[in-house]
Formats: structure tokens, sequence, C-alpha cells
């Protein structure tokens, strides 16, 4: 049998890691969406493609980050560029 109802208006408690932050948590001191602030973070630094806009990466030629090949932090959430984030 399944677990029982939780009743109504009742939701269930959010899943946490060993460390208590959230899954869907940015680490500690991280906005939402870091990418797309304009400051090349700690994150963004280690990983390039997290958000190459905020790393003084150059504008496509197109002068649209949508279509450069990289699904960037701001895409992702965003969920605006398919041509990207597929």
């Amino acid at each position: 049998m399944g677990e029982p109802p939780l009743g109504h208006g009742v939701t269930p408690p959010e899943e946490a890691t060993a460390d208590g932050v959230k899954p869907d948590e940015p680490p500690p001191g991280e906005d939402r969406i870091p990418c797309g602030d304009g400051e090349c973070d700690d994150a963004e630094q280690a990983n390039a493609k997290l958000c190459p806009r905020d790393c003084g990466a150059e504008l496509p030629a197109s002068g649209d980050w949508c279509g450069d090949g990289i699904c960037d932090a701001l895409e992702e959430s965003k969920g605006d560029c398919s041509k990207d984030c597929s």
C-alpha cells in the first residue's frame, strides 16, 4: 500500500543533503541564479562553461548569448534558449 495522505493543505518536508543544503538551493552566499549578474564568482571561475557572460567572454557575433553552443546557468534557469539547452 502507498504512503498515507498528508491531509488537506499539508506539504511534505523538503529533502536536504547530508550538509543540510537542499538540492535546489545555491551554495551559501550565492543568489538563486548568479549567472548574468556581471560578477565572475568562484563557481563560475572553476567552470568556464557555467556562465561565460560573467567571466569576460566576448558577446557572440550574433549579438545574442543564445546560440553560442553553451547552455549557461542563466539560459538553463530561464528555459528560454532551446538552441543551447536541449
